[in-house]
């Protein structure tokens, strides 16, 4: 499993709504 990836996604996502 991508354990950085699932991490990155929220990351952009918060970035995005910031």
């Amino acid at each position: 499993a991508q354990h950085w990836a699932t991490k990155a996604v929220p990351a952009l996502n918060l970035t995005g709504i910031l």
